[in-house]
């Protein structure tokens, strides 16, 4: 969902550092009551025509990258958008928090970059 966010194909949520990555409370608040009381989502006011490229960007973007590597990008991304850490203070923050080495920061790093 964050990086759907970023590429603008989903609405806009505030997200805070969490266990697994950047995590919304809203957002799960919001799916919690989709699911729990059985609201029917209108999709009709979606408009293909302008998502489709968006949709195609992001797919491109998450491609088969795995839950380790989003999870290190994302929380990459987030220390360096909404904390404004540097990039080095945020890498070293990664790989603090998250255990991550030297190969997992070069490839979040370059994930970043690609935004």
């Amino acid at each position: 969902q964050y990086f759907a966010q970023l590429f603008k194909v989903s609405p806009s949520y505030s997200f805070g550092l969490y266990l697994r990555g950047p995590y919304s409370s809203d957002l799960a608040h919001d799916l919690f009551v989709i699911r729990n009381e059985c609201i029917d989502v209108d999709v009709s006011k979606f408009v293909p025509e302008e998502l489709e490229e968006r949709f195609t960007n992001l797919k491109k973007f998450v491609g088969d990258i795995g839950t380790r590597e989003l999870e290190l990008a994302s929380t990459l991304h987030w220390l360096l958008r909404v904390t404004n850490f540097s990039e080095g203070k945020a890498q070293e923050k990664v790989r603090e928090w998250k255990g991550a080495d030297e190969k997992e920061l070069k490839e979040a790093t370059k994930l970043v970059s690609e935004l």
